[in-house]
Protein backbone atom coordinates (compact mmCIF):
# COMPACT_ATOMS: atom_id res chain seq x y z
CA UNK A 1 0.00 0.00 0.00
CA UNK A 2 1.60 3.53 -0.73
CA UNK A 3 1.68 6.11 1.45
CA UNK A 4 0.21 9.22 -1.46
CA UNK A 5 -2.04 8.92 -4.23
CA UNK A 6 -3.57 11.13 -6.63
CA UNK A 7 -7.14 12.28 -6.21
CA UNK A 8 -9.62 12.73 -8.78
CA UNK A 9 -8.51 16.61 -8.80
CA UNK A 10 -5.50 15.70 -9.36
CA UNK A 11 -5.10 16.72 -6.08
CA UNK A 12 -1.92 14.42 -4.05
CA UNK A 13 -3.20 12.87 -0.80
CA UNK A 14 -1.63 10.17 1.75
CA UNK A 15 -3.21 7.11 1.62
CA UNK A 16 -2.11 5.36 4.53
CA UNK A 17 -3.47 8.03 6.44
CA UNK A 18 -6.84 8.53 5.20
CA UNK A 19 -6.88 4.70 5.97
CA UNK A 20 -5.92 5.01 9.42
CA UNK A 21 -8.43 8.21 10.15
CA UNK A 22 -11.53 6.69 8.21
CA UNK A 23 -11.17 2.97 10.15
CA UNK A 24 -10.85 5.25 13.66
CA UNK A 25 -13.74 6.91 13.39
CA UNK A 26 -15.94 3.91 11.45
CA UNK A 27 -14.41 1.54 14.58
CA UNK A 28 -15.76 4.17 16.91
CA UNK A 29 -19.31 3.94 15.33
CA UNK A 30 -19.30 0.65 15.05
CA UNK A 31 -18.26 -0.39 18.60
CA UNK A 32 -20.81 1.87 20.25
CA UNK A 33 -23.69 -0.28 17.50
CA UNK A 34 -23.03 -3.31 20.12
CA UNK A 35 -22.44 -1.43 23.48
CA UNK A 36 -25.80 -1.13 25.03
CA UNK A 37 -26.94 -5.03 24.60
CA UNK A 38 -24.93 -5.56 28.09
CA UNK A 39 -26.48 -1.78 29.29
CA UNK A 40 -30.22 -2.48 29.18
CA UNK A 41 -30.90 -3.97 32.73
CA UNK A 42 -28.50 -0.92 33.97
CA UNK A 43 -30.73 1.46 31.70
CA UNK A 44 -33.73 -0.13 33.60
CA UNK A 45 -32.83 0.11 36.80
CA UNK A 46 -31.50 4.36 36.09
CA UNK A 47 -34.30 5.45 34.36
CA UNK A 48 -37.21 3.02 35.91
CA UNK A 49 -38.29 1.87 32.53
CA UNK A 50 -39.93 -1.47 31.77
CA UNK A 51 -38.24 -4.02 29.74
CA UNK A 52 -40.31 -3.36 26.27
CA UNK A 53 -39.21 0.84 26.51
CA UNK A 54 -35.85 -0.08 27.01
CA UNK A 55 -35.79 -2.24 24.14
CA UNK A 56 -36.19 1.05 21.86
CA UNK A 57 -32.92 1.87 22.67
CA UNK A 58 -31.63 -1.02 20.43
CA UNK A 59 -34.82 -1.17 18.12
CA UNK A 60 -34.98 2.37 17.66
CA UNK A 61 -31.19 2.33 16.39
CA UNK A 62 -31.62 -0.43 13.90
CA UNK A 63 -34.72 0.80 12.85
CA UNK A 64 -33.09 4.26 11.82
CA UNK A 65 -30.10 2.86 11.02
CA UNK A 66 -31.68 0.39 8.47
CA UNK A 67 -33.61 3.36 6.77
CA UNK A 68 -30.33 5.48 6.65
CA UNK A 69 -28.04 2.34 4.75
CA UNK A 70 -30.17 2.52 1.36
CA UNK A 71 -30.15 6.71 1.62
CA UNK A 72 -26.24 6.49 2.03
CA UNK A 73 -26.10 5.20 -1.95
CA UNK A 74 -28.24 7.96 -2.91
CA UNK A 75 -26.38 10.54 -0.42
CA UNK A 76 -22.89 8.68 -2.05
CA UNK A 77 -24.05 9.93 -5.77
CA UNK A 78 -24.93 12.93 -4.88
CA UNK A 79 -22.58 14.68 -1.67
CA UNK A 80 -19.01 14.63 -2.23
CA UNK A 81 -17.63 11.98 -0.26
CA UNK A 82 -15.08 13.73 1.96
CA UNK A 83 -18.13 16.64 2.93
CA UNK A 84 -20.43 13.65 3.50
CA UNK A 85 -17.88 11.61 5.82
CA UNK A 86 -17.15 14.70 7.69
CA UNK A 87 -21.28 15.39 8.19
CA UNK A 88 -21.75 11.83 9.67
CA UNK A 89 -19.19 11.66 11.82
CA UNK A 90 -20.39 14.86 13.18
CA UNK A 91 -23.40 13.83 13.32
CA UNK A 92 -22.37 10.49 15.18
CA UNK A 93 -20.73 12.89 17.72
CA UNK A 94 -23.52 14.97 18.70
CA UNK A 95 -25.28 12.16 19.37
CA UNK A 96 -22.71 10.73 21.27
CA UNK A 97 -22.71 13.71 23.53
CA UNK A 98 -26.45 14.29 24.23
CA UNK A 99 -26.62 10.35 25.29
CA UNK A 100 -23.49 11.42 27.35
CA UNK A 101 -25.67 13.74 28.77
CA UNK A 102 -28.54 12.51 29.12
CA UNK A 103 -30.41 12.94 32.14
CA UNK A 104 -34.01 11.43 31.36
CA UNK A 105 -34.77 8.04 28.88
CA UNK A 106 -36.11 10.20 26.47
CA UNK A 107 -32.83 12.49 26.05
CA UNK A 108 -30.88 8.94 25.96
CA UNK A 109 -33.09 8.00 23.44
CA UNK A 110 -32.74 10.48 21.49
CA UNK A 111 -29.29 10.70 21.51
CA UNK A 112 -29.04 7.16 20.24
CA UNK A 113 -31.43 7.71 17.07
CA UNK A 114 -29.02 10.84 16.15
CA UNK A 115 -26.17 8.45 16.55
CA UNK A 116 -27.77 5.82 14.48
CA UNK A 117 -28.38 8.46 11.49
CA UNK A 118 -24.37 8.48 11.20
CA UNK A 119 -23.97 4.94 11.19
CA UNK A 120 -26.06 4.23 8.85
CA UNK A 121 -24.21 6.18 6.38
CA UNK A 122 -20.60 5.28 7.98
CA UNK A 123 -20.55 1.82 7.19
CA UNK A 124 -21.32 1.52 3.25
CA UNK A 125 -19.37 4.80 3.64
CA UNK A 126 -16.48 3.12 4.74
CA UNK A 127 -16.61 0.52 1.98
CA UNK A 128 -16.98 3.33 -0.84
CA UNK A 129 -14.55 5.21 0.19
CA UNK A 130 -12.04 1.96 0.18
CA UNK A 131 -13.11 0.71 -2.94
CA UNK A 132 -12.21 3.67 -4.39
CA UNK A 133 -9.00 4.72 -2.93
CA UNK A 134 -7.19 1.51 -3.74
CA UNK A 135 -6.71 -0.17 -7.65
CA UNK A 136 -8.30 -3.43 -8.56
CA UNK A 137 -5.91 -5.13 -7.28
CA UNK A 138 -5.43 -4.09 -4.55
CA UNK A 139 -9.11 -4.27 -3.49
CA UNK A 140 -9.22 -7.39 -1.76
CA UNK A 141 -6.28 -5.94 1.31
CA UNK A 142 -8.86 -3.36 1.12
CA UNK A 143 -11.95 -5.21 2.09
CA UNK A 144 -9.99 -7.15 4.77
CA UNK A 145 -8.90 -4.23 6.25
CA UNK A 146 -13.13 -2.70 6.65
CA UNK A 147 -13.57 -6.16 7.63
CA UNK A 148 -11.02 -5.52 10.51
CA UNK A 149 -13.77 -2.78 11.52
CA UNK A 150 -17.00 -4.39 11.08
CA UNK A 151 -15.70 -7.50 12.72
CA UNK A 152 -13.38 -7.01 15.32
CA UNK A 153 -15.64 -3.51 17.07
CA UNK A 154 -18.72 -6.21 17.66
CA UNK A 155 -16.37 -8.69 19.10
CA UNK A 156 -15.41 -6.93 22.10
CA UNK A 157 -17.68 -4.04 22.63
CA UNK A 158 -19.88 -6.28 24.87
CA UNK A 159 -16.92 -7.73 26.87
CA UNK A 160 -16.01 -4.37 27.33
CA UNK A 161 -19.32 -2.65 28.70
CA UNK A 162 -19.52 -5.33 30.73
CA UNK A 163 -16.65 -4.32 32.37
CA UNK A 164 -17.09 -1.00 32.20
CA UNK A 165 -20.29 -1.47 34.10
CA UNK A 166 -19.15 -3.66 36.44
CA UNK A 167 -16.16 -0.74 37.97
CA UNK A 168 -17.90 2.47 36.61
CA UNK A 169 -20.88 4.24 35.30
CA UNK A 170 -22.71 3.60 32.13
CA UNK A 171 -22.11 7.32 30.81
CA UNK A 172 -18.44 5.65 30.17
CA UNK A 173 -20.07 3.90 27.74
CA UNK A 174 -20.74 7.20 25.39
CA UNK A 175 -17.65 9.47 27.16
CA UNK A 176 -15.15 6.95 25.76
CA UNK A 177 -16.09 8.02 22.68
CA UNK A 178 -15.57 11.42 23.41
CA UNK A 179 -12.03 11.12 23.38
CA UNK A 180 -11.90 9.45 20.08
CA UNK A 181 -14.08 11.20 18.23
CA UNK A 182 -13.70 15.26 20.08
CA UNK A 183 -10.30 15.34 18.29
CA UNK A 184 -11.77 14.43 14.97
CA UNK A 185 -14.84 16.37 15.49
CA UNK A 186 -12.73 19.62 15.77
CA UNK A 187 -10.86 18.95 13.28
CA UNK A 188 -13.68 17.49 10.65
CA UNK A 189 -15.64 21.35 12.12
CA UNK A 190 -12.53 23.42 11.06
CA UNK A 191 -12.22 21.87 7.51
CA UNK A 192 -15.97 22.30 6.94
CA UNK A 193 -16.05 25.85 7.87
CA UNK A 194 -12.59 26.47 5.91
CA UNK A 195 -14.14 24.42 2.70
CA UNK A 196 -17.60 26.09 3.31
CA UNK A 197 -16.23 30.19 3.00
CA UNK A 198 -15.02 30.11 7.09
CA UNK A 199 -18.58 30.69 8.29
CA UNK A 200 -20.38 27.72 10.57
CA UNK A 201 -22.29 27.59 13.63
CA UNK A 202 -20.97 24.62 15.90
CA UNK A 203 -23.14 23.70 19.33
CA UNK A 204 -20.75 21.79 21.82
CA UNK A 205 -20.60 20.88 25.33
CA UNK A 206 -24.43 21.36 26.84
CA UNK A 207 -23.59 23.31 30.75
CA UNK A 208 -26.17 23.83 33.62
CA UNK A 209 -26.50 27.82 34.31
CA UNK A 210 -24.72 27.40 36.99
CA UNK A 211 -21.75 25.98 35.36
CA UNK A 212 -22.22 29.00 32.42
CA UNK A 213 -21.69 31.56 34.86
CA UNK A 214 -18.70 30.38 36.33
CA UNK A 215 -16.55 29.73 33.00
CA UNK A 216 -17.86 32.39 29.95
CA UNK A 217 -17.18 35.99 29.67
CA UNK A 218 -20.69 37.43 31.07
CA UNK A 219 -22.08 39.92 29.14
CA UNK A 220 -20.98 38.59 25.87
CA UNK A 221 -24.20 38.21 23.69
CA UNK A 222 -25.66 41.59 24.91
CA UNK A 223 -22.37 43.05 23.87
CA UNK A 224 -22.55 41.39 20.50
CA UNK A 225 -26.23 42.11 20.23
CA UNK A 226 -25.41 46.05 20.59
CA UNK A 227 -22.51 45.88 17.94
CA UNK A 228 -25.05 44.30 15.92
CA UNK A 229 -26.84 47.48 16.41
CA UNK A 230 -24.43 49.59 15.78
CA UNK A 231 -23.26 48.29 12.33
CA UNK A 232 -27.38 47.74 11.66
CA UNK A 233 -27.95 51.41 12.29
CA UNK A 234 -25.04 53.31 11.07
CA UNK A 235 -27.21 56.66 9.93
CA UNK A 236 -27.70 57.25 13.36
CA UNK A 237 -23.78 58.04 14.02
CA UNK A 238 -21.76 60.71 12.26
CA UNK A 239 -18.40 58.29 12.47
CA UNK A 240 -19.19 54.51 13.18
CA UNK A 241 -16.01 53.53 13.40
CA UNK A 242 -15.73 55.63 16.33
CA UNK A 243 -18.80 54.09 17.60
CA UNK A 244 -17.74 50.91 17.76
CA UNK A 245 -14.41 51.70 18.92
CA UNK A 246 -15.58 53.75 21.96
CA UNK A 247 -18.01 51.26 22.49
CA UNK A 248 -15.60 48.31 22.77
CA UNK A 249 -12.35 50.82 23.75
CA UNK A 250 -10.42 49.96 20.85
CA UNK A 251 -7.97 51.34 19.15
CA UNK A 252 -7.67 52.14 15.66
CA UNK A 253 -4.23 50.69 13.85
CA UNK A 254 -4.46 51.68 10.43
CA UNK A 255 -6.14 52.00 7.28
CA UNK A 256 -4.84 50.09 3.96
CA UNK A 257 -5.79 47.87 0.68
CA UNK A 258 -4.33 44.64 0.85
CA UNK A 259 -1.50 44.11 -1.44
CA UNK A 260 -0.76 40.66 -1.40
CA UNK A 261 -2.53 37.27 0.69
CA UNK A 262 -0.78 33.92 0.96
CA UNK A 263 -2.51 31.20 2.54
CA UNK A 264 -2.72 27.59 3.39
CA UNK A 265 -5.06 25.14 4.90
CA UNK A 266 -3.06 22.55 7.66
CA UNK A 267 -4.88 20.14 9.73
CA UNK A 268 -8.34 22.21 9.70
CA UNK A 269 -6.70 25.65 10.38
CA UNK A 270 -6.28 28.59 7.56
CA UNK A 271 -3.34 29.95 8.14
CA UNK A 272 -1.83 32.85 6.21
CA UNK A 273 -0.48 36.24 5.81
CA UNK A 274 -2.06 39.55 4.11
CA UNK A 275 0.03 42.53 3.19
CA UNK A 276 -1.52 45.95 3.05
CA UNK A 277 -0.46 49.27 1.94
CA UNK A 278 -1.48 51.82 3.74
CA UNK A 279 -3.90 54.95 2.86
CA UNK A 280 -4.86 58.26 4.42
CA UNK A 281 -2.87 58.83 7.16
CA UNK A 282 -1.03 56.14 6.97
CA UNK A 283 0.18 56.77 3.40
CA UNK A 284 3.67 55.14 2.70
CA UNK A 285 3.61 52.92 5.23
CA UNK A 286 3.33 49.07 4.72
CA UNK A 287 1.71 46.69 7.38
CA UNK A 288 0.88 42.66 7.81
CA UNK A 289 -1.54 40.52 9.14
CA UNK A 290 -1.30 37.03 10.38
CA UNK A 291 -3.59 34.59 10.77
CA UNK A 292 -4.71 30.85 11.84
CA UNK A 293 -8.38 31.25 11.39
CA UNK A 294 -8.21 34.20 13.52
CA UNK A 295 -5.87 37.09 13.21
CA UNK A 296 -2.65 36.20 15.70
CA UNK A 297 -1.28 39.43 15.24
CA UNK A 298 -0.95 42.97 13.73
CA UNK A 299 2.10 44.47 12.25
CA UNK A 300 3.71 47.40 10.73
CA UNK A 301 7.10 46.07 9.30
CA UNK A 302 8.36 43.40 12.42
CA UNK A 303 7.02 45.64 14.92
CA UNK A 304 3.78 44.15 16.61
CA UNK A 305 1.19 46.79 16.82
CA UNK A 306 -1.43 44.20 18.56
CA UNK A 307 -1.58 40.09 19.48
CA UNK A 308 -3.52 37.89 20.80
CA UNK A 309 -5.63 37.30 22.99
CA UNK A 310 -6.81 41.00 22.29
CA UNK A 311 -8.71 40.94 19.58
CA UNK A 312 -7.94 42.30 16.21
CA UNK A 313 -10.46 42.84 13.30
CA UNK A 314 -10.26 44.00 9.60
CA UNK A 315 -13.02 46.19 8.95
CA UNK A 316 -14.62 47.02 5.28
CA UNK A 317 -13.71 50.81 5.06
CA UNK A 318 -16.88 51.12 3.22
CA UNK A 319 -19.50 48.84 5.18
CA UNK A 320 -17.60 48.75 8.53
CA UNK A 321 -18.27 45.40 8.71
CA UNK A 322 -15.43 42.62 9.65
CA UNK A 323 -13.87 41.05 6.76
CA UNK A 324 -12.58 37.59 7.88
CA UNK A 325 -9.60 36.29 7.17
CA UNK A 326 -10.80 33.49 4.66
CA UNK A 327 -12.12 36.38 2.94
CA UNK A 328 -9.67 38.75 2.73
CA UNK A 329 -7.89 39.20 -0.94
CA UNK A 330 -6.27 41.57 -3.35
CA UNK A 331 -7.76 44.87 -3.06
CA UNK A 332 -9.93 44.94 -0.31
CA UNK A 333 -9.33 48.29 1.89
CA UNK A 334 -9.55 47.83 5.45
CA UNK A 335 -9.43 49.86 8.44
CA UNK A 336 -7.31 47.46 10.90
CA UNK A 337 -8.84 47.54 14.57
CA UNK A 338 -7.72 45.93 17.82
CA UNK A 339 -9.83 45.91 21.19
CA UNK A 340 -8.95 45.12 24.62
CA UNK A 341 -10.03 41.74 25.54
CA UNK A 342 -11.41 40.20 28.87
CA UNK A 343 -9.73 40.68 31.90
CA UNK A 344 -9.51 36.43 32.02
CA UNK A 345 -7.85 36.22 29.11
CA UNK A 346 -4.67 38.34 30.79
CA UNK A 347 -4.54 36.22 33.46
CA UNK A 348 -1.20 33.95 32.97
CA UNK A 349 -3.29 30.66 32.22
CA UNK A 350 -5.50 32.84 29.29
CA UNK A 351 -2.09 34.13 28.43
CA UNK A 352 -0.82 30.68 28.03
CA UNK A 353 -3.65 29.37 26.03
CA UNK A 354 -4.04 32.16 23.88
CA UNK A 355 -1.32 34.37 24.31
CA UNK A 356 1.59 34.86 21.27
CA UNK A 357 3.89 32.24 22.67
CA UNK A 358 0.98 29.70 22.18
CA UNK A 359 0.81 30.05 18.58
CA UNK A 360 4.45 30.22 17.85
CA UNK A 361 5.70 33.39 18.72
CA UNK A 362 8.84 34.72 20.41
CA UNK A 363 7.24 37.68 22.05
CA UNK A 364 5.76 38.14 25.59
CA UNK A 365 1.86 39.38 25.53
CA UNK A 366 2.05 42.89 25.69
CA UNK A 367 -1.79 44.59 26.57
CA UNK A 368 -2.82 46.55 22.85
CA UNK A 369 -3.12 49.88 25.26
CA UNK A 370 0.13 49.59 25.98
CA UNK A 371 1.43 48.84 22.67
CA UNK A 372 -0.15 52.02 21.31
CA UNK A 373 1.32 54.10 24.47
CA UNK A 374 -2.58 55.20 25.30
CA UNK A 375 -5.10 53.80 27.64
CA UNK A 376 -9.08 54.26 27.43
Amino acid sequence: MTSSSVDVHGKAYNRILLVIVVMIGSFATVLNQTFLATALPTFMRVFDVSTATVQWLSTGFLLVNGIMIPISAWLADNVPTKHLYLITMLIFFCGTLIAFQAHSFAALLVGRLIQAVGVGVVLPLLQIMMLEIFPANQRGQAMGLAGIVVGLAPAISPTLAGYILDHGSWRILFGMLLPINAYWSEYMSRALTVQMGGSASVSDYFLAGKDVKGSVVNGTLSLAREIGEILMHQEDYDDVFKALLDRLNGFELYDGKVTAVTRKTKQGFNFGTAQIEGFNNYRGKTFSLEFQNETLVAKEGDEILASVPDLIVALDIESAFPITSERLQYGSRVKVVSFPCDPQWRTPIGIETAGPRYFGYDVDYIPVEELQGKEK
